[in-house]
Order: C-alpha cells, then sequence, then structure tokens
C-alpha cells in the first residue's frame, strides 16, 4: 500500500535539511533555552526539549493531512497533469534548498525571502507561543512552533502535495519531521560543541550536493514518466 510513497526520501530530506537548520548559528538552541528558563514546566531540559519537538513534528502531519484531504477533493486527471508541474517546481525547491545548505550563496531561498517579506513580529502565533511557553503547556507549543513560517517547511508540503493526491502525504510529512528529530534534539541539548562539528565547509558542501540530487530526481521522475505514457500512446497508434 505504502511502496509506492518516498517515504525514506522524505526521511532523509528531514534528516540532511534540520543540520543546517541547527547550524546557523545556533539560533534554535538559543531560542529553546530562553523558552525553558521563561517556563513554568516541572520537567527536566531534555524533557522539555522533547516534548516541544513532538509537537512540532505533529502539525507538519496535520499540516500533510490537511493537504492530503484537499487534494483527494480534485478530479483525478486535473491532479495528475496539475502534479507533473508542482513536482518538476518542488524538485527546483529543493535544489535551491540544497545549493542554500551547502552555503554556497543565500540568494536562491526563494519561499523564505517571500516570507520574511511578509512576516512580523507583532503576530498572533509568537503570542501564542509565549502564553503556552508561560503556562508551561509544551506540547501546544510544540504544535504552534509547526506553524512557524518556513520556506523549508511548504518546499516539502509541496512535495507531499505533488507525491499523493490523499491522506498519505501526512505520512511523508510525519516522516519528514521524524527526520529533523535527531540532529535538532543533540543541537539542543549539546549547544555548541555539535555546532562547531556542522559548520564544517566539506560537510555543509556534501549535504547540499545531496539535496540538489533529491531534487533533481524530484523534478525527472514526473518528465520520465510522461515520456513512457507518450511511448505507449503512439505505440497504440
Amino acid at each position: 500500500m505504502f511502496t509506492e510513497l518516498p517515504i525514506i526520501e522524505a526521511f532523509l530530506l528531514g534528516l540532511l535539511s534540520s543540520i543546517h537548520c541547527g547550524s546557523m548559528c545556533g539560533g534554535l538552541a538559543i531560542a529553546l533555552q530562553l523558552l525553558y528558563q521563561r517556563s513554568e514546566t516541572k520537567s527536566g531540559y531534555a524533557s522539555y526539549v522533547i516534548q516541544i519537538q513532538m509537537g512540532r513534528i505533529t502539525t507538519y502531519a496535520l499540516l500533510g493531512l490537511c493537504l492530503g484531504l484537499g487534494a483527494s477533493w480534485l478530479d483525478l486527471e486535473l491532479y495528475s497533469s496539475f502534479t507533473i508541474g508542482l513536482r518538476i517546481f518542488a524538485g527546483l525547491l529543493i535544489v535551491l534548498m540544497g545549493i542554500q545548505l551547502a552555503g554556497w550563496t543565500q540568494k536562491v531561498a526563494v519561499l523564505d525571502i517571500l516570507i520574511s517579506k511578509v512576516w512580523r513580529s507583532n503576530n498572533p502565533l509568537n503570542q501564542w507561543l509565549q502564553r503556552f511557553n508561560e503556562k508551561g503547556a509544551t506540547l501546544l507549543l510544540g504544535l504552534a512552533w509547526g506553524l512557524l513560517p518556513c520556506g523549508l517547511i511548504y518546499t516539502l508540503l509541496i512535495w507531499s502535495f505533488a507525491q499523493t493526491a490523499d491522506w498519505k502525504a501526512s505520512l511523508l510529512m510525519l516522516s519528514f519531521g521524524i527526520g529533523t528529530l535527531p540532529a535538532i534534539i543533540f543541537i539542543c541539548l549539546m549547544g555548541g560543541k555539535l555546532m562547531k562539528i556542522l559548520q564544517h565547509k566539506w560537510l555543509r558542501s556534501s549535504l547540499g550536493l545531496l539535496i540538489i540530487f533529491f531534487g533533481i530526481l524530484t523534478a525527472l521522475v514526473p518528465l520520465q514518466h510522461q515520456g513512457h505514457e507518450h511511448g505507449h500512446s503512439t505505440h497504440h497508434h
């Protein structure tokens, strides 16, 4: 049933991209430490971090579910022709993500640049984050955290929508979220020690090249299928 789903690819994209997110000056680790200090939670820091991350990936799965169910209402023929272009677009965004991850340039972060134009610090979501944190509602804090605008998440949502037009899109987003867990949890718990390793240029370049490879595959697969379909139709004639 799920063999056609690129669940392993989603997991690897999460694993590789989370290393980049966490290694960029340790913003995530610092943010979580500050939130922990201001919170009323009675649990230890490790438990606090894990609960937030569980909430975050739950939000990713729910976003995938909403998008997948929305896609299932579309006409199948319309969805099929629409996703050819969408997969190519998703592949291009993943390639740009890889270039950014490799540290070659930040100018290709198309979605991040667009988000930064419209996102403001005095928004309701930031207020929710503070409120949940102050009340010690750690899981709710994680759920709200998962809604923060992020070009990487939107890229993966577009990608999962292009892969499947039903609830299984939530499995892809869940797999992606699980992939982000190891690196982000280690970065939050170990702080600067791990970040120094992750900031090595050769490591970032290698991870970026892997992401670019995934992006090229994503863009080429629908074109290949289209070529096969065209070949079959000419053969029948």
